[in-house]
């Protein structure tokens, strides 16, 4: 082979070795191409700030924004290139943006608001109303505008009529936008009398039924004396509506409400009413419906008028309607709704607040303006302020575009983005979600902004932002992806392991889809198949966010030593995920954004509430998914009403015997009147409203000649706190002023039978206020009025008897309702809430603060918690693994006698007739010739003593006596081995001493000790020649000859034939050098690859997975093509055949 076929050869050799590393500025990444960029600068678009265009007619006019950009040839325009501005376009903004065509993933905006300004007058801009008739004329280029309501319909200040003039550039006076016309009602005039009664010598109180009968059969006949003494007034009839009475001593007040019907002025109403007071008042018996009434089991009592008076009295509207004064002379008061822009609040129409709107008439409340609105001056509808994105000094009006790398707050700021962030060419940028993280040092992005990756193997960015990742020099490679310094390229010449992979690797995200990690770019990838645990692929997604995944590549290197390592990937958000946040039962969720902030509000269900008293909690978050106030919302808790229980002490006294010989007797007696003294806390706390007490339980000690007895009792059913404490308060004065009341029993049975005298001393209440059970405690709920709650105590407290106390560090409770904490599992930490544990940086990984970003222990070191690793002990290694959990990944050396493929645990014993006198690597050398060793695990040469050994067709597990014979279908091949025979041979008896007893079934072979005839014997099997008595070694030597001979002639044509070849092949080169060859076929590629497979025979059994080496083989090309190599092929060969598969690569020199 020449010369330039072998420097060809060691190119493609090398291409093929070296395919799998990073190319000068693309890695594949998955399915997609990770490009490398060199730095550029960032394209800008440049526009103005606000445009204004002035309309004369209603029919407007077109804008080209096409003249209001820079590079306008290159841009695409939204919502088009044209513009239309008329007289509908009028105070309603229009937002245009242009973008240029994307260039390296950057796509720079620019972005601004057309206002249309009117010249002239335009009277279409007035808008109509179907309540009103509408008259325009122009004088001098003035305009104005008479709006007349129609028969029934006023204005809300009385008018029928409203003008509106316009000088100039469509600028109306009083305003731009006109009143609605009312519909008006009559009102109806409303009076009220007040009759006071007297009665004669019974309580009011006892006769107030009796009277309201009374009163109830005769109200037609009072309205009728109303109607006789107004009789000429001109008043309409009066019809009395409802009554009131209430007593007071013995005289009972009577409100009569009634109305006049029919028509009437209010003036003759009015004086009519005055007129009957006076009448009355002068002769009150006129008034009287009836001179006696019937009384509560007592008879009856006379009735008399003592007074009469008017209370109130005027025109009065129904159905949240107000009183107006039309401005018309001589006309009456009407009703009408409000009008837009107020509301009904039971008495008035009163005006809308800020931030408040009513677009319709006659309604109670007033509307909320949507975000980013205010209240218009008439309250009738609400203004647009600048929209998000745009700002101005008083945040309605000449609105421009927040400048690049700003984001808007509200209608009048704009704030830089963090430090860091950029809006990447935009401008007018709507929230801070628009302002995107720079790719730091070590990360880039074609944009130079998130969401990034890792600096691929071997590349290095030192500065943050856009900008290439540089290629290190040549033969200098990084650990790992992300590097962010020069030096970290480094020699690998100097390395000691060949399977290098990164620390740790971030993956960002900014969608809820899996995203499709490849783990072959994050090793430093060693000339053999590396094995991916838990496979090539891995995804991450929402769900990984927080848990970072192991992953672990290993390979057999060159040395057959296991190489790994591993390292651990982190999924980092972008964005906000509401997804994320967990829910919580027993409680609504709901989202929403604004401004680029993302805030989830938890709404507890009815029956529920927050452990702090609250029925909702908002979560918010603007950028990376970083929620306050937390990213574990609390759980709601179920809520019970507490008891209100009170502890009464009493104190009584006996007569003559001393109370400890009457407790018996007094407990006894008490226990009977239990019922019968709640009854008597009940009477004296009736009217408070504290509801019914219940003694539960009472105990009594004796002193002397008193028994102080304490009454644990509760109130039930409803009632609130305040009248409880206000009932004991009021029971204990009462019983102390009258201690009789509260005695139960005025004598007591003492011990023999006698009795003694009872008195109470003093009464006082010892304790009183709400109590829970069950485990549970009070809370005071937030909302104004709520009485306190009963709750569990939330997960991450336990209740200690009295309290709800926080778990204690490394301590967590993830339920409600527990009365302990358990205890974290190992390797982890409780959270700020207590709730739950967090892992800390898994075993053989750890960082600063032990949680983050954990990077694996290196080679030789070994994990001791989540922040510190440890080099292993002196002379001890983690056989090129790293991230090695514990120091039992430390691998002690193998001692003297003992060996192991890495020279470190785990290791074995030398084998018989052996010895190894180092500790640590290094082989087990062989005794000498007709000398061994009495035992395994020999550590010195003296230990080789001379030995019999077993003789040929005998073995044993030492090589020495006592020895077995090879069995049968085996041959010898030393003293401590015998193989079986190949391909199903079989032997005639034990103890055959080489392969050439073996007969095969089917052999073609001519070598000697086989045949070509099958035996079929099952025993006592014998070859051949045994069978026929022969000695047959001449013949085999003979055989022998012949074969040696074949071979060589064989060889010698098969050199011939490849010198022909080769000479052939050189010819055949200058001729087509000489022809200036082409194949379309095969233009412009640099190679083509094709395989083949074949069985090979080999003399020479092999261990089946065992591997061959063949040497590369030149071979004639296809027609029209210069020159083909195969590769050198590495082939797994079996017994005697060998599976070769050859994948050879065309090298095309024309």
């Amino acid at each position: 082979m020449d010369c330039p076929c072998i420097v060809l050869l060691i190119l493609v050799i090398f291409q093929i070795r070296v395919g799998m590393s990073p190319s000068n500025n693309v890695d594949k990444l998955g399915d997609s191409e990770l490009k490398v960029l060199t730095d550029m600068t960032q394209p800008t678009l440049l526009c103005v700030s606000i445009l204004t265009v002035l309309i004369n007619t209603t029919e407007g006019s077109t804008v080209d924004l096409y003249d209001y950009f820079s590079d306008a040839d290159n841009i695409t325009y939204s919502p088009g290139r044209y513009v239309t501005v008329n007289i509908s376009t009028l105070g309603k903004l229009q937002q245009v943006s242009g973008t240029l065509e994307k260039t390296s993933g950057i796509e720079p905006s620019c972005t601004f608001l057309i206002y249309t300004k009117a010249e002239v007058c335009f009277t279409e801009s007035l808008s109509s109303d179907a309540h009103a008739t509408k008259v325009c004329f122009d004088s001098n280029g003035n305009k104005t505008c008479t709006y007349t309501c129609n028969s029934g319909y006023l204005y809300f200040d009385g008018s029928s009529s409203k003008t509106y003039t316009c000088s100039g550039k469509n600028y109306w006076s009083p305003s731009f936008k006109q009143e609605e016309c009312l519909l008006t009602e009559s009102p109806s005039y409303k009076a009220k009398l007040e009759m006071v009664y007297a009665l004669g010598d019974l309580p009011a109180s006892s006769c107030l039924q009796g009277f309201d009968n009374s009163l109830a059969a005769y109200n037609t006949t009072i309205a009728q004396k109303v109607d006789i003494r107004c009789d000429g007034f001109g008043t309409g009839k009066f019809k009395i509506n409802s009554f009131t009475s209430t007593t007071k001593a013995f005289q009972i007040t009577t409100v009569f409400s009634g109305e006049f019907t029919g028509t009437g002025s209010d003036e003759s109403r009015s004086l009519c009413l005055r007129t009957l007071v006076v009448v009355v008042g002068n002769d009150l018996s006129s008034f009287l419906h009836n001179n006696t009434v019937v009384c509560d089991g007592r008879g009856q009592s006379s009735v008399s008028v003592v007074s009469i008076r008017e209370v109130d009295s005027g025109n009065v509207c129904s159905d949240n309607m107000v009183l107006i004064k039309p401005t018309t002379s001589g006309s009456s008061e009407q009703c009408v709704l409000c009008p837009p822009g107020r509301y009904f609040n039971g008495t008035y129409c009163v005006m809308c607040a800020d931030g408040l709107y009513q677009d319709s008439v006659g309604k109670a409340f007033c509307n909320t303006c949507p975000t980013n609105t205010v209240s218009g001056k008439d309250k009738t509808a609400c203004i647009d302020l600048c929209p998000p994105g745009f700002t101005s000094s008083d945040g309605m009006t000449e609105c421009k575009p927040c400048s690049r790398d700003e984001y808007w707050v509200n209608a009048t700021n704009c704030e830089r983005c963090p430090a860091d962030f950029s809006t990447f060419g935009k401008n007018g940028i709507s929230d801070i979600s628009g302002c995107e993280a720079l790719c730091s040092a070590g990360r880039y992005s074609n944009r130079g902004f998130e969401p990034c990756q890792d600096c691929p193997f071997h590349h290095y960015k030192t500065v943050q932002g856009q900008g290439n990742c540089t290629q290190c020099p040549n033969d200098w490679k990084t650990l790992s992806t992300g590097s962010k310094r020069s030096a970290d390229c480094i020699n690998v010449d100097f390395l000691n392991r060949d399977l290098l992979c990164s620390s740790d690797v971030t993956i960002s995200i900014n969608s809820k889809e899996d995203t499709k990690v490849d783990l072959h770019y994050y090793y430093f990838s060693a000339p053999y198949n590396i094995t991916y645990n838990p496979g090539r692929y891995i995804f991450v997604n929402t769900s990984t966010l927080g848990k970072p995944q192991r992953v672990t590549g290993s390979f057999e290197n060159k040395l057959g030593m296991k190489e790994t390592c591993t390292f651990l990937i982190y999924t980092k958000a972008v964005i906000c995920f509401i997804d994320t946040l967990k829910p919580v039962q027993n409680a609504k969720k709901t989202c929403s954004s604004f401004g680029g902030i993302t805030t989830c509000t938890y709404t507890c269900k009815s029956g529920y509430i927050y452990y702090d008293g609250s029925s909702s909690k908002a979560y918010t978050c603007s950028l990376m998914n970083d929620w306050s106030a937390s990213m574990y919302p609390e759980d709601c808790l179920l809520k019970k009403s507490p008891s209100y229980k009170a502890k009464l002490e009493v104190v009584y006294g006996l007569g003559d015997h001393p109370a400890s010989q009457c407790l018996q007797g007094f407990d006894n007696s008490l226990a009977v009147y239990n019922t019968t003294i709640a009854q008597k806390v009940d009477t004296r706390c009736d009217g408070f409203g504290a509801g019914k007490f219940k003694i539960n339980s009472f105990t009594s000690t004796s002193k002397a000649y008193q028994i102080t007895t304490v009454f644990s009792g509760e109130f039930t059913a409803s009632g609130s706190d305040g009248a409880r404490s206000t009932c004991l308060g009021s029971l204990v004065i009462v019983v102390n002023n009258n201690p009789s009341y509260f005695l139960h029993n005025n004598t007591v049975v003492c011990d023999g039978g006698t009795q003694s005298s009872v008195s109470i001393k003093s009464i006082r209440e010892i304790d009183s206020g709400n109590e829970c059970s069950d485990n549970m405690v009070l809370i005071k709920p937030t909302t104004s009025g709520s009485s306190e709650q009963c709750v569990h105590c939330p997960p991450g407290m336990y209740f200690n008897g009295t309290n709800c106390v926080l778990c204690a560090d490394d301590r967590y409770q993830d339920s409600e309702g527990q009365t302990f904490c358990k205890t974290c599992p190992t390797n982890t930490v409780s959270r700020n809430d207590k709730s739950a544990c967090i892992d800390l940086c898994p075993p053989g990984f750890t960082s600063s603060d032990g949680m983050t970003q954990c990077k694996p222990c290196g080679t030789d070191e070994y994990w001791v918690n989540a922040t510190n690793c440890e080099s292993c002990p002196t002379g001890f290694k983690t056989n090129l693994q790293n991230g090695v959990p514990d120091i039992s990944g430390c691998k002690a050396p193998c001692s003297a006698g003992k060996y192991s493929f890495t020279g470190y645990e785990p290791c074995q014993d030398c084998p018989f007739h052996h010895y190894k006198a180092t500790e640590g690597p290094g082989n087990c050398t062989e005794c000498p010739q007709n000398q061994g060793t009495l035992t395994t695990g020999s550590n010195s040469s003296t230990d080789c003593v001379s030995v019999d050994f077993c003789v040929v067709g005998t073995y044993s597990t030492s090589g020495m006596p006592p020895c077995n014979l090879c069995p049968r279908n085996t041959y010898w091949v030393n003293n401590m081995y015998c193989h079986a025979c190949p391909s199903g041979g079989k032997t005639a008896s034990a103890g055959s001493p080489n392969n050439g007893s073996c007969i095969e079934t089917y052999n073609t072979s001519p070598f000697p000790g086989t045949t070509k005839e099958e035996d079929t014997s099952t025993s006592g099997e014998k070859t051949l020649d045994d069978l026929s008595g022969k000695d047959n070694t001449d013949d085999n030597y003979f055989n022998y000859f012949i074969i040696i001979s074949i071979l060589s002639v064989v060889l010698f044509v098969f050199l011939l034939v490849v010198v022909a070849l080769l000479l052939r092949r050189k010819f055949r080169k200058k001729d087509s050098e000489n022809s200036n060859y082409t194949n379309p076929s095969l233009d412009n590629q640099e190679s083509q690859t094709h395989s083949y497979s074949g069985l090979h025979d080999y003399s020479e059994p092999e261990e089946s997975g065992g591997y061959m080496e063949l040497d590369t083989i030149q071979r004639e090309a296809p027609k029209g093509v210069p020159s083909i190599y195969y590769n050198r092929d590495v082939i797994n060969t079996g017994d005697n055949v060998a599976n070769v598969k050859h994948e050879y690569t065309y090298i095309v020199t024309n």
